[in-house]
């Protein structure tokens, strides 16, 4: 639990969040937690599954798992050290009132930040009194909007960009493009008319902070949590303030709104997401082609000159996608796999792109490298602007555009992203992913949530006991120690 302190490097490579200027900066402002080096830093992971294998079936399971980063890298996000704090079934998601549900989980740590626990630190034989802070949370991006109160929906579904965030109207969607205003003030294509026939003179987003943002969030009200019958139509509360839906409960941490990242954008998500549409485009799939009459329409009424169609090969059907297989489709086979088909203007930009994500997952980051990554993304979706059409642009495509900023604060990607939790772990013992395991739990489909917790808790203490008797010298262990087989019924630790 010493590890991040005492022998972590300090350079310019990233390698465990500790690396990162997240975890620095919050060293900097609570001097008093940071100077006991076992006091523990966790993330918050939460998502949704069926556990009943049936997408139909209206039922839902939350777990909130919490991760310690005190631990060395090689062991950070693995299954034994995650911890299952709470369990939320419900027939639906709790979307915004999840908050209801967290009251005790967050009682716990802000009594852990306060006041501490007595712990007993068997290195030295001592007693100390332990703290613990969150140092953000890992989700998807809806259940991003349910943890955080912005809302992922709309013209403002970008929570980084705020109110300044680049969306239009499209005669079927919401379109996210204007990535030319991330670019540096005398950059040539900002006076360009060749992406929508306009010039580009706004600056980028600017960063707020937080207490700017418990301004924003404190000068608006929100509806009661709960279902209410009574208010079923939708109705837009005028004193609601831009996109958000309420005062998120992580706010109740006394540390919370001096965290420089709260909340994690999930790379794997985004990553799928970006994936499908190029695929989808250029190979015409069902439901996932971007390139439309009605985006041919939007051409139309933004005055833009048309775009000629991506690839005119005749391509299979390409369905059922998972999120592994779009991680390596991205930044591999489909920068090469395409070179045949398209012509070299589009094939370099998707080579660039996966080239991106590439650089990215990296298991190590170099600060460096990151500042390049963050200028390459935004000439990246320059040129992605000027050959997909607008419905191309989606939200989670232009998210994409923040991430190598929340590298620099958070570290490596796969400490923040939800691989471990939602996806399958490929490793060469093919490990099956948290919630898949959660899932396999249950056999009786009347209280799955009763066997759940059941399961996990044996489970957890089988390994805690594996682990505590690591090493302990028992009858069956002694290699000096001659007994006899018949007694093994009186065998005693």
């Amino acid at each position: 639990m010493r590890w991040h302190n005492e022998k972590r490097v300090d350079d310019d490579i990233l390698r465990p969040p500790a690396d990162g200027k997240a975890w620095k900066d919050f060293d900097k402002q609570h001097p008093t937690f940071s100077d006991d080096s076992r006091n523990v830093r966790l993330g918050l992971a939460t998502d949704g599954f069926h556990p009943f294998g049936n997408m139909s079936t209206s039922y839902s399971m939350w777990p909130v798992i919490l991760m310690p980063y005190n631990l060395p890298p090689w062991k950070c996000m693995k299954e034994p050290y995650c911890m299952m704090s709470l369990l939320i079934p419900g027939r639906s998601a709790p979307g915004r009132d999840i908050d209801v549900y967290l009251q005790p989980l967050i009682e716990e740590l802000r009594n852990l930040w306060e006041h501490g626990v007595q712990t007993y630190d068997v290195s030295n034989g001592q007693i100390f009194r332990m703290h613990a802070a969150v140092m953000w949370t890992i989700n998807d991006f809806p259940a991003y909007g349910n943890m955080s109160g912005w809302s992922t929906k709309g013209y403002l579904a970008c929570p980084n960009c705020n109110n300044n965030v680049s969306s239009q109207g499209l005669r079927s969607k919401i379109g996210y493009m204007g990535a030319r205003r991330h670019l540096p003030e005398n950059h040539t294509w900002r006076t360009s008319k060749l992406f929508n026939g306009q010039t580009e003179h706004r600056s980028k987003p600017l960063e707020l902070s937080g207490d700017q943002v418990l301004e924003q969030i404190d000068s608006g009200t929100y509806k009661p949590y709960g279902k209410h019958p009574q208010n079923r139509k939708r109705q837009r509360n005028e004193h609601q303030n831009l996109n958000w839906s309420k005062r998120s409960i992580m706010f109740d941490l006394p540390y919370w709104k001096t965290l420089k990242l709260r909340h994690n954008l999930d790379v794997m998500h985004i990553e799928k997401s970006i994936c499908d549409n190029v695929v989808g485009t250029l190979l015409s799939v069902d439901r996932k082609n971007k390139d439309t009459d009605k985006a041919r329409l939007d051409l139309e009424d933004m005055k833009i000159p048309n775009i000629s169609n991506c690839v005119n090969a005749q391509a299979g059907k390409l369905s059922g996608l998972k999120s592994h297989d779009s991680h390596v489709l991205i930044q591999r086979l489909l920068p090469i796999g395409m070179r045949g088909y398209l012509n070299k203007e589009i094939g370099t930009t998707l080579f660039e792109l996966g080239n991106f994500f590439k650089q990215l997952c990296s298991k190590t980051l170099r600060r460096s490298d990151l500042h390049k990554l963050d200028e390459q993304i935004v000439l990246i979706l320059c040129k992605l602007e000027m050959l997909f059409p607008p419905a191309f642009f989606d939200v989670m495509v232009h998210l994409a555009i923040h991430l190598p900023r929340e590298a620099m604060l958070g570290g490596p990607v796969q400490y923040r992203w939800m691989y471990p939790i939602e996806s399958v772990t490929l490793t060469s013992a093919c490990k099956i992913r948290l919630l898949g395991r959660l899932k396999g739990f249950v056999v009786n489909k009347a209280h799955p949530e009763g066997f759940i917790a059941e399961a996990y808790i044996s489970k957890e203490c089988t390994t805690f006991c594996s682990m505590y008797l690591d090493g302990v010298e028992t009858l069956f262990n002694r290699p000096e120690r001659n007994y006899d087989m018949g007694d093994r019924g009186c065998t005693s630790f």
